[in-house]
């Protein structure tokens, strides 16, 4: 997991959002955005494990 915050926070597990799309090609994994609890962006990670999303963000998947 590459996680890159953008204003000085420091990373904690389970305490932010984050959005997830797949990213297929070279860069085969799952990219998003971190936000803070009122809702902005502060952040956003690369990993190419998805299970790793779910144990680390508050994140619900949409299976559209």
């Amino acid at each position: 997991m590459k996680i890159d915050m953008w204003y000085g926070d420091e990373f904690e597990r389970g305490k932010y959002g984050a959005d997830a799309y797949f990213t297929p090609g070279a860069g085969n994994g799952y990219r998003g955005n971190i936000y803070d609890s009122n809702g902005k962006m502060i952040g956003d990670y690369h990993t190419d494990d998805s299970t790793k999303v779910e144990k680390w963000f508050l994140i619900k998947w949409n299976n559209a």
